[in-house]
C-alpha cells in the first residue's frame, strides 16, 4: 500500500466533512471516491465504455469464456469459465486502463486467460473506474500467472493506471 496516497485520500474527505459538518458520512460517498480514484473530472464526464461490450462478446464467442451481461450485476460485463462458477473463493485482481486503451487491454488479458484455460469468474465495468477490470481467479497459481503476465507484458504494464491506494499492490495490479 502507498501510505502517502492513503493519507491524501483520507485528508481530502476529512476536509470535505470538516467544511460541511451537516453532510452525512455515507458509504456511497467513500465508495465513489475509491471507484473514481485517479480518474480526472473530464474522464468522469465521458466515462462510459459499454459500447465495447459487443466487441468483447463477439471476440470471445466460441472460446472457453462465457462473456455476457447479467441482470444480477448491472453495470458489468461478465467473463466466466464453467470451472470459475463452481466456487465462491476467488482471488481478486484489480487493474484499470484509460478509456482509449481499455478495449485492447481487456482483450489481451482475457485472451491470455482463455488460451491457458484458467478458471475465472471475472467482470469489466461499463464505465472507466479505478477498478474497471476485476479478475476473480479460482486457482492461486493461475492468479499469480495472470499477475505476472500483466506486469511483464510491456503494453499492459505501460497502459495500466493506478488502482485505489487501499489495495495491496503487485506491480501495476
Amino acid at each position: 500500500n502507498n501510505p502517502v496516497e492513503i493519507e491524501e485520500f483520507l485528508k481530502y474527505y476529512a476536509k470535505i466533512y470538516k467544511q460541511n459538518p451537516n453532510l452525512p458520512i455515507v458509504r456511497d460517498t467513500i465508495y465513489y471516491g475509491l471507484a473514481t480514484y485517479g480518474i480526472s473530472e473530464e474522464e468522469k464526464q465521458n466515462k462510459s465504455i459499454k459500447y465495447m461490450f459487443p466487441n468483447w462478446i463477439n471476440h470471445f464467442r466460441n472460446t472457453n469464456l462465457d462473456v455476457f451481461e447479467s441482470d444480477m450485476q448491472k453495470g458489468f460485463l461478465q467473463f466466466h469459465t464453467s470451472s470459475g462458477r463452481n466456487t465462491e473463493d476467488h482471488i481478486k485482481i484489480y487493474v484499470t486502463f484509460c478509456k482509449e486503451d481499455m478495449e485492447s487491454c481487456v482483450i489481451r488479458i482475457f485472451d491470455y486467460i482463455n488460451r491457458n484455460n484458467f478458471a475465472t469468474y471475472s467482470k469489466v465495468s461499463d464505465v472507466v473506474r479505478s477498478d474497471s477490470v476485476v479478475l476473480r481467479m479460482v486457482n492461486p497459481d493461475e492468479a499469480n500467472k495472470v499477475i505476472n503476465f500483466i506486469n511483464n507484458d510491456p503494453y499492459l504494464s505501460s497502459k495500466a493506471r493506478k488502482t485505489n491506494p487501499f489495495l495491496m499492490k503487485s506491480g501495476v495490479v
